[in-house]
């Protein structure tokens, strides 16, 4: 009987062939488990006004036995929905000689609206929520100013800065 002793170069191709295929095996990625996870985004938008463009106002001469009017454009620009209030700190405008010659000042409450239809600003202040209800961007309106007849007053310069403030709810 012969019997054929298998060869030690066998057994070792053997175990070089299995320890390769492992050794290539732990090398390979293994399909990896889809992972999911939830994030809440949030942001909150405050109501927010800016003036774009207030003009000077001058009444030039006046008649004081008929008293004057005057009025500038203003353009606010706030987002949609905005509640806004302006207000103005209008007194009385100072003059070179010590006297104070007395005006009011108003606003309209609608683009495009004449002076008649202003609100009168001054100790409180006009709500313009209305102009930003559907949609925001910038507004052109008109302020109006008045002085009254009948004041009694010295002839000469008068003149006030004015404090224009928009206030948001």
């Amino acid at each position: 009987m012969n019997i054929k002793k298998p060869s030690p170069l066998a057994g070792a191709l053997k175990l070089s062939l299995s320890t390769l295929v492992v050794a290539a095996t732990v090398g390979l990625p293994i399909a990896a488990q889809a992972q999911t996870a939830t994030m809440n985004v949030t942001a909150r938008v405050n109501s927010q006004c800016q003036f774009q463009t207030v003009n000077d106002m001058a009444f030039g001469a006046v008649d004081l036995t008929t008293g004057k009017t005057a009025d500038v454009g203003i353009r606010i620009q706030c987002n949609k929905g905005a509640t806004v209030n302006l207000a103005a700190n209008n007194t009385s405008l100072a003059g070179d000689t010590g006297d104070s010659l007395n005006y009011t000042l108003g606003v309209t409450t609608a683009v495009g609206a004449a002076c008649t239809t202003a609100s009168a600003l001054g100790t409180s202040a006009v709500g313009l929520n209305a102009l930003w209800a559907s949609s925001g961007g910038p507004r052109d309106l008109r302020m109006c100013g008045a002085i009254t007849a009948g004041q009694d007053v010295l002839p000469g310069n008068y003149s006030q800065a004015v404090t224009l403030t928009i206030t948001n709810n």
